[in-house]
């Protein structure tokens, strides 16, 4: 911002800044420093996930009750504009990112949105990208530069998806202690239940001695033993049927839903202060490719910070060429694969040079590839939102 007489008058932009900085102490040299400002926007995927069930509603009433849950954030529904407004079944919204719903909302209702901050406060805009009009391609060729009086096309690539709260959770983890479940033969059955899944049995007692063990795996190798299990069930089966009484005692380390959460607590408190706004930034994934409880805790210190997919602005500057408006898609051809795909212009800077009779205009336009999602979601998401849990 900008003070005057120690007075905040201008505020250039407004987001979440992230603690960066290079800035040399020698008295004789002039102060810079580099910072990155993140978008509000940011706040409805790296946000708390919610907990609640949209039933029987329309698009509109699932995306007002999304909004309402992420209003602390400073959010607000702003321009609604889609032809399909049909009433949706049933769907959780458990352990999902206010993002992963309205994305899901929009994926139903064949629509699109988009974020805008006004003052404090971020409007999300849903939309049908076929209502969106479309201006002429953009190409990367002599012609098309003087044709149309283009000074110049810059680019800008990159963005750091960033979090402070980081939550893993695995449907199957060896808990950290033994459980200790007892059963009574009934005479007839040999089949007998644990309050958990087994992951490893300990010991096994009938009537206070200790029997043999193996797994159905073993079992099938031709290893005998007086009980058999497998591994992730809640099922354990003796070789022989037992006398009705007889005492079972099973000791075993059970497969458990694992949550390992991990919180840099300094830039929680940061943003809250800074923003006076929710400053978790969290992300929730489910990983089962490890079933270790420590191993969760070692991944989700890792995944704190992480590289996301970048967002890409074009920016560029015609000479007395007005080439788009604003709300229009444009289809970049561009000699890098990275760069090619549709954009959407976003903002317009006119400026008028005159001197003397003769005046001089200059467009320039900033155009974005992440209408249509937010693309600095990376994979991890991605496959959050795919996961079951819909009901």
């Amino acid at each position: 911002g900008e003070y005057v007489g120690g007075v905040l008058t201008n505020t250039y932009f407004t987001g979440l800044v992230k603690n960066t900085g290079n800035i040399s102490l020698n008295p004789r040299y002039p102060k810079y420093t580099s910072v990155q400002a993140l978008g509000f926007k940011t706040f409805l995927s790296e946000g708390d996930t919610l907990d609640f069930v949209i039933y029987n509603k329309t698009i509109l009433e699932a995306l007002q009750m999304v909004i309402d849950t992420v209003a602390d954030y400073g959010f607000a529904l702003g321009n609604y504009s889609i032809p399909n407004n049909s009433i949706i079944g049933a769907y959780s919204t458990l352990n999902k990112t206010a993002y992963d719903v309205i994305q899901y909302l929009a994926d139903i209702s064949q629509s699109k949105w988009w974020t805008r901050t006004v003052g404090t406060t971020t409007y999300i805009d849903f939309y049908n990208v076929n209502n969106l009009p479309t201006g002429m391609d953009i190409e990367y060729n002599t012609y098309y530069f003087e044709s149309n009086n283009i000074k110049d096309i810059t680019w800008n690539y990159g963005t750091r998806d960033y979090r402070n709260k980081q939550v893993i959770l695995s449907d199957d983890v060896y808990a950290d202690i033994e459980y200790t479940d007892t059963r009574y033969a009934d005479g007839y059955g040999t089949q007998y239940s644990t309050m958990e899944k087994i992951g490893k049995v300990v010991s096994l007692t009938v009537n206070g001695s200790e029997v043999s063990v193996a797994t159905t795996e073993d079992k099938e190798l031709g290893i005998t033993a007086d009980f058999y299990y497998k591994v992730g069930d809640t099922l354990f089966e003796s070789a022989t049927q037992l006398v009705v009484g007889t005492l079972i005692v099973i000791t075993y380390v059970p497969l458990i839903e694992g949550r390992q959460i991990v919180y840099n607590s300094d830039e929680v408190d940061r943003i809250a202060s800074q923003t006076n706004r929710n400053g978790v930034i969290a992300r929730y994934e489910t990983r089962n490719d490890t079933s270790s409880s420590k191993a969760l805790a070692q991944i989700a210190q890792t995944y704190i910070k992480y590289k996301g997919k970048a967002q890409i602005d074009l920016t560029i500057t015609t000479k007395d060429f007005d080439i788009f408006q604003l709300g229009q898609q444009a289809y970049f051809d561009a000699p890098i694969d990275e760069l090619k795909g549709n954009y959407l212009c976003k903002s317009k800077d006119i400026q008028i040079t005159k001197t003397g009779n003769d005046g001089v205009v200059f467009y320039t336009y900033v155009l974005s590839n992440s209408y249509d999602t937010e693309n600095a979601i990376n994979f991890f998401d991605n496959q959050r939102r795919k996961r079951s849990g819909n009901l």
